[in-house]
């Protein structure tokens, strides 16, 4: 399908994009197949399509990809008195994990007849590097790579990183990431720590690359529903400290593919972080343990195969 759309109401950014053209060219498309997959959260065209799909008979897989559960705005309400019903009268509704599962029940209410499938995001091709085993660190350093907004928290990789510096260890702290609020906080804070430094933003294939050559990927975000900068962490081997409230948290644990630590425990991370870059012996096994969960989990062929096995089953 291509054709041309427009926002036909501006200040809602993509949410409102459609064209005709586009609508005729979905409809053509539902006709001529038997499951209708469906990734949205509240944009027009979507959901048109989903509409369509029931209308025309065909299978439905419905997959959130917006914060559908974190948004109650008169607007959101108002739009969800349709987005809800479109969920209910689906075949399947796909989450990214089971906390997301949880939280969409929630948000549903009443309960529904409806089929749930946990499935994560694919990581994309990891160009210009190679995903090894690392026997060690390849810098004495901690990354956090995310927008600096609040609810990312980089205030406590922050305060980790004060920790750090005031018990004599050497180790680098690195922020990477756009502006959300907090970046005058974050400058004020690296002049006055010598270990930590920010980067600024940088493109999605130097950030795959700054990854790469790093020696610790921390997470610090409250209810990280899924975390696609975590995973590319994971699928190159590098290992990971992550908050408990983190989407995949528990999977980590279970792989020992990093460690987990409290919401808002600058001090745990720190020493997360020290034990991990000081002992290359779990260095090395937590490294092994996020190519293995990447393999099984994250890859695209594990998405492809696990795509197709729910199409064929419905």
């Amino acid at each position: 399908m291509n054709a041309q759309v427009r926002r036909w109401v501006p200040r809602l950014g993509f949410t409102s994009a459609f064209s005709f053209d586009a609508m005729k060219s979905l409809v053509r498309a539902i006709r001529n197949v038997d499951t209708v997959h469906v990734s949205y959260s509240r944009e027009i065209l979507p959901i048109l399509a989903a509409v369509s799909a029931l209308m025309l008979r065909k299978r439905l897989i419905v997959q959130p990809h917006g914060m559908l559960t974190s948004r109650s705005s008169l607007l959101h309400r108002i739009a969800d008195i349709v987005v809800k019903r479109l969920f209910r009268a689906s075949d399947v509704v796909l989450a990214l994990t089971d906390i997301e599962r949880q939280d969409l029940e929630g948000w549903l209410g009443k309960a529904s007849p409806i089929s749930w499938v946990v499935l994560g995001n694919p990581v994309g091709r990891l160009r210009g590097v190679q995903a090894v085993v690392r026997p060690a660190p390849r810098k004495d350093e901690a990354l956090w790579v995310a927008r600096l907004h609040p609810r990312k928290r980089v205030g406590d990789f922050v305060s980790a990183a004060a920790i750090s510096i005031g018990k004599g260890a050497e180790t680098q702290y690195a922020i990477v990431g756009p502006d959300g609020g907090q970046r005058d906080d974050v400058i004020q804070a690296c002049r006055a720590h010598p270990n930590l430094v920010y980067e600024g933003a940088i493109s999605p294939d130097d950030v795959v690359r700054r990854i790469d050559a790093s020696g610790v990927f921390v997470l610090t975000s409250h209810k990280e529903p899924w975390g696609n900068v975590l995973a590319t962490a994971l699928s190159l081997g590098v290992p990971v400290v992550v908050t408990e409230s983190c989407a995949l948290s528990a999977t980590i644990s279970k792989y020992g593919a990093g460690l987990v630590v409290p919401d808002g425990a600058p001090a745990s991370m720190e020493s997360s972080i020290a034990h991990l870059l000081g002992d290359d012996i779990a260095y090395s096994a937590c490294s092994e343990a996020g190519l293995r969960m990447s393999k099984e989990l994250l890859s695209e062929e594990a998405q492809k195969e696990s795509l197709a096995l729910l199409y064929r089953e419905l």
